[in-house]
């Protein structure tokens, strides 16, 4: 198994260097726009490109020359990583990127955009570029959020890496109308039908009739079109279903 040697250090991340047993040579730094760093007895450090093990073998390393210290111990860590980004865009609060911060799940991802709005769908989009490939992004899983069973989503809590976006629907809805109990929009569910919608919408109300029902859809010109509908016919997403007056 490769031998892992953390995170990657770029430019504006935030470090945090412990050296053990001895405080005062301990820091907190930013990397500056050149990759570098300044640190208590060695002065500045060049650390861009390097993981947070090499930062701190070269820290330990430059103690141990300069006879500050005998066998130093040295451990560094990522605060805040301003130089890798991941995205959250579609139906959230505050869409937009933000600075890898530590280890991130799917919904730690979603928690720092605010969680979702009231129009989201029940799913999310992970775009994520193939690994040593110079293309754009490839959609590698389509997760479905279930809020009353999340905790037992292991997608959910899957790592969020850098360039990761992650993208939130808006929910699907359709419209029933007319002579029903509860007019109004309803969240789309698997293989709708009119049947499916006047249980949604309460059932058909005494005035109304089963046997006039008609379905408001848009063609693909976009030109709003009305068909007489059944009780079996497929409804599909933005669908306006009409229960007309029975005829007396």
């Amino acid at each position: 198994m490769m031998e892992t040697r953390g995170d990657i250090v770029g430019e504006g991340d935030q470090l945090i260097i412990t050296v053990f047993g001895q405080p005062d040579l301990s820091a907190d730094v930013v990397v500056g726009s050149m990759g570098i760093i300044t640190l208590p007895l060695v002065g500045a450090m060049e650390v861009k490109g390097k993981s947070t093990m090499d930062v701190a073998i070269q820290f330990a390393n430059k103690l141990e020359q300069g006879q500050y210290l005998i066998n130093p111990k040295v451990a560094v860590r990522i605060g805040q990583q301003i130089s890798r980004n991941f995205s959250v865009f579609g139906e959230v609060v505050r869409p937009g990127r933000f600075p890898m911060q530590g280890q991130l799940n799917v919904l730690d991802a979603l928690s720092l955009a605010g969680g979702l709005t009231t129009r989201a769908d029940k799913s999310v989009k992970l775009l994520r570029k193939n690994a040593g490939a110079d293309q754009d992004a490839a959609e590698v899983d389509t997760m479905q959020i279930e809020f009353e069973s999340h905790k037992n989503n292991e997608k959910l809590m899957q790592k969020i890496l850098p360039n990761d976006v992650l993208v939130v629907g808006q929910q699907k809805t359709f419209y029933v109308y007319g002579e029903v109990r509860r007019p109004g929009s309803y969240p789309m569910e698997e293989a709708m039908n009119v049947m499916r919608v006047l249980a949604v919408g309460g059932g058909v109300s005494e005035r109304g009739s089963s046997s006039r029902i008609v379905i408001h859809r848009k063609d693909k010109h976009g030109e709003l079109i009305e068909m007489p509908a059944n009780i079996k016919d497929v409804v599909l997403p933005g669908d306006v279903v009409v229960v007309n007056e029975r005829i007396f």
